[in-house]
């Protein structure tokens, strides 16, 4: 009886139990502000040796990291200043800049969003970056996906979005979120919702 019982056990366990999901690889974002191609160096420390990289124009690249850690390096040169190296942390963004004061290129950390047309139409709206502390125009094109940094140092920013003759939507955006606009047949308004988390 109690043999047949902890066989029941056994198959029961077994049945139940399935294996975890794979977890997600952890990963950084980096863009390149320049209108140059850049030439620099990663290190993940699954690996312990630099790697040689190059990133386009104004392009945008995610480096997974897959030493188990959730932190890397990266380090880039400049001609006759040598080279600035830093620490890079899973889920955020940065950005390869030139910087005057220092003169040199060097590695920002750049809070961003994201925002998608999910219309047919060219939509105008506007956004607020609490550096600047005023509304920018903006335009975004059918079906069309745009970054948006935010500058202020703030993970935050301001979207607002007009529908003739009804006013318009304002909402809070967060740096690490996508976002979508669309025509919303229940309000009769262009709307703003949220999609989902990208870093």
């Amino acid at each position: 009886m109690r043999k047949h019982l902890l066989a029941a056990l056994v198959i029961a366990a077994v049945l139940a139990w399935a294996p975890p999901a794979s977890a997600q690889v952890p990963a950084y974002v980096l863009t390149n502000s320049a209108s140059q191609t850049l030439r620099f160096q990663t290190l993940d420390y699954a690996r312990n040796t630099w790697k040689d990289q190059q990133l386009g124009p104004n392009a945008t690249i995610k480096f997974e990291i897959r030493s188990g850690h959730t932190v890397g390096r990266l380090r880039i040169s400049t001609e006759g200043r040598g080279q600035v190296e830093y620490e890079v942390k899973a889920g955020r963004a940065y950005m390869l800049v030139w910087d005057a004061g220092k003169g040199v290129w060097d590695v920002r950390f750049t809070p961003y969003y994201q925002l998608t047309n999910e219309s047919n139409d060219t939509l105008k709206f506007q956004t607020l970056d609490y550096a600047r502390n005023t509304w920018k125009d903006q335009v975004i094109y059918p079906n069309q996906t745009v970054t948006f940094e935010l500058r202020s140092g703030s993970h935050a920013g301001r979207l607002r979005i007009a529908t003739t003759g009804r006013g318009t939507v304002d909402y809070e955006v967060n740096a690490g979120w996508s976002y979508k606009l669309k025509w919303s047949n229940r309000k009769g308004v262009w709307d703003m919702r949220t999609v989902s988390k990208i870093y």
